[in-house]
């Protein structure tokens, strides 16, 4: 769902970091109380995104969980020296799901952060989540394909260590998938801004 800010001209130049940051913000200058200096005065004035269904803290308290499980059990599954993970078909969606795994902790952080009533910045989170669970669902499930190919293919890789890698692997691609699925069934609708925008402003887009 598109909720960006609606496009306007503006004179001020910026990066592209501010304008995300600051998006659906009215900034303008205004002078001090000497009226010898300006400084730049921003208001939030974009519709807030907030979610349809309540019950957000109970929803992020589940991402939580989810999240930490499926990265216990991956780095229990992965950590072990058995033969199927020391197989290159198995290795190489293994070091992709670490870092995966790292940068899907730090946007849930911030996705974490953000107030139920959100701005345009703050709902981006929102989308980064859905983008990078699935990302790591994928290399997940490229590890689990290894993983059982290894166990058919390999000589001497069937294994309790193995059978127990695969089975934690699995169940971490259920939590991040389980993570995936809720947040992208997570509907969310404009409310109404009330604050007042700076005198001669212009929308940031």
């Amino acid at each position: 769902m598109n909720f960006h800010a609606q496009n306007e001209p503006h004179d001020m130049k910026h990066s592209s970091y501010y304008h995300s940051y600051f998006e659906g913000y009215t900034e303008a200058r205004v002078p001090d109380s000497n009226r010898r200096r300006y400084k730049m005065a921003r208001v939030y004035t974009s519709d807030y995104i907030v979610p349809v269904c309540g019950r957000l803290r109970v929803r992020k308290l589940g991402y939580i969980s989810l999240y930490l499980a499926g990265a216990v059990l991956f780095l229990l599954s992965a950590i072990p020296s058995s033969i199927s993970n020391k197989q290159w078909f198995v290795e190489v969606p293994t070091a992709a799901s670490f870092l995966l795994l790292f940068l899907t902790g730090v946007v849930l952080v911030f996705f974490l952060g953000t107030p139920s009533k959100m701005t345009l910045y703050q709902y981006s989170f929102s989308n980064k989540l859905k983008l990078i669970t699935g990302f790591t669902s994928i290399a997940l499930g490229f590890i689990i394909v290894g993983t059982i190919a290894a166990l058919i293919l390999v000589e001497n890789a069937v294994n309790g260590q193995s059978v127990l890698s695969l089975l934690g692997y699995f169940v971490s691609f259920i939590c991040f998938l389980l993570l995936n699925r809720l947040e992208n069934n997570n509907h969310y609708k404009r409310l109404k801004n009330t604050n007042t925008a700076p005198r001669e402003g212009n929308v940031i887009c």
